[in-house]
């Protein structure tokens, strides 16, 4: 039997195995963008979205046909502590209701002609067997059945999982990652179902930023003022020592190992159009097209760093006992800090560390979900955010594979409080504003059409030399300061 350390070592050499994006194809791109008949940087975040798609791919011109929403359910301890207005049944309730598209994320997937793929990660109460296939997407409306128990402990009093279990349930969502790509779909989303998820979410965004619950902690669907009171404690308290130590990426930096510069980051859709170099002729229509006009973009894009692992000093642990070995069957591996560890033998690798947090403090549905990310990158699919959750889980598999960061999209800026912040420390920007706070992956289905948007306006757009346009009346306007 693979100890713990052997599969987190797995794990890290699979994030590792993520290609970086294509920046030669996102300077093709944006030179095209350039030079399509309209005002420079008129399409605004559509232009971004098409250039970012370009480096994901590999191609200037793309299109979005088939997305895929993986909703990943599970119930969560720390529903006992009435953090939740919902009662846990509703978990249940509504992962049957995904199968017959009855929810926000089903109706939405039926609107805009994009699928489902459900997974049963822990949910607490029976669903019946009839609904369950053990095969991703043979029948989109059945339900996966990876459940590693019937939810987690309650965090409050203990590790919601082990470490064991978190990596489990990563390893779940790189295996819907991989189903997703080997069926054919171009895109993937990420949402979940699990009454309490607001609250790891909260926890576990506190121990990565060090912010208290102030900053994480929301209302979720609806809770009362004790029930927030109560919430907010946990979340400060499962956090606190993680935050007295500034939170994990302040542990990044002060070890050296922070100043990632993204190519999310880098892009932002600043490329600037000079005179004097002839952009290149593209003839191959599936990969590029053909720009036919004078100029030269001068893409402004920062170097990204490398994504080893890191070795921090001081890293919290959600340390196993021995009855989590005993229990388990796996042997305690995991790397310990020599000099330089405050608390005294504790993880000091980076990446574990975030691992270590999962299990301390997370869901098996956000485990899960941080794999799917960490696999869409690793099979070059381009992943959009959701919503609190999502972007909490984003942002882990972002920790612990940093590359896989470029190939993820957010969608709406949710209501939730925290969200801002979680999608803040990921450099990414939401394009759709319209106050959503379901969750459950409602957002993905609209931001396909709008990334298919995107990618159809670079396809199908003609350039100044296609419309037969002069387009020397730009020329003053390219320097700059014209807007």
């Amino acid at each position: 039997m693979e100890t713990v350390g052997q599969k987190e070592r797995e794990l890290f050499e699979l994030a590792d195995r993520i290609d970086a994006v294509d920046r030669g194809v996102m300077e093709k791109a944006a030179r095209r963008q350039a030079c399509l008949a309209k005002p420079p940087g008129s399409l605004g975040g559509l232009e971004e979205i098409s250039i970012r798609m370009a480096g994901i791919t590999g191609e200037v011109l793309n299109a979005v046909q088939k997305g895929c929403v993986v909703v990943l359910c599970a119930d969560n301890g720390v529903a006992d502590e009435k953090v939740a207005s919902a009662p846990q049944s509703v978990t249940m309730a509504q992962t049957v209701n995904f199968t017959r598209r009855l929810t926000g994320v089903g109706a939405l997937s039926e609107s805009f002609g994009s699928e489902l793929l459900i997974v049963d990660m822990g949910v607490k109460h029976p669903i019946p067997r009839t609904l369950y296939d053990d095969i991703p997407l043979r029948d989109t409306h059945k339900i996966v059945d990876r459940r590693v128990r019937t939810g987690t402990r309650n965090l409050a009093k203990e590790p919601a999982m082990t470490k064991a279990e978190a990596l489990r349930c990563i390893d779940v969502g790189l295996e819907m990652a991989k189903a997703v790509k080997d069926h054919g779909f171009d895109i993937v989303g990420v949402g979940e179902m699990g009454i309490g998820n607001t609250t790891t979410s909260a926890a576990i965004l506190s121990a990565v930023t060090g912010k208290d619950s102030g900053f994480t902690c929301g209302k979720g669907g609806g809770i009362n003022a004790q029930s927030y009171r109560r919430k907010k404690e946990i979340v400060d308290a499962v956090s606190e020592a993680y935050r007295r130590q500034g939170g994990l990426l302040a542990m990044m930096e002060a070890c050296g190992a922070g100043g990632r510069q993204s190519t999310v980051r880098a892009v932002s859709g600043n490329y600037v159009v000079t005179q004097g170099q002839a952009a290149p002729e593209i003839t191959d229509k599936g990969a590029a097209g053909s720009c036919g006009r004078r100029g030269s973009v001068e893409q402004e894009l920062a170097a990204s760093s490398g994504s080893g692992a890191q070795t921090v000093p001081g890293i919290a642990a959600n340390k196993l006992t021995a009855a989590d070995e005993k229990r388990d069957g796996v042997a305690k591996e995991t790397a310990v800090c020599g000099a330089g560890a405050q608390d005294g033998g504790i993880p000091c690798d980076l990446r574990s560390g975030m691992i270590d947090i999962l299990a301390h403090m997370g869901g098996f549905d956000i485990c899960a979900m941080a794999g799917v990310f960490i696999g869409a990158a690793l099979y070059r699919l381009p992943a959009v955010i959701d919503g609190y959750i999502s972007a909490v889980a984003a942002l882990s598999a972002g920790i612990i594979a940093p590359k896989a960061i470029d190939y993820m999209f957010a969608s709406h800026k949710s209501w939730e409080k925290g969200y801002e912040l979680a999608i803040q420390q990921l450099g990414l920007k939401p394009f759709l504003a319209l106050d959503m706070r379901l969750g459950e992956g409602s957002g993905c289905p609209i931001a396909f059409d709008i990334i298919k948007g995107a990618c159809d306006v670079m396809r199908n757009m003609a350039t100044f030399a296609e419309a037969e346009i002069n387009d020397d009346y730009l020329e003053e306007i390219r320097k700059g300061d014209c807007f």
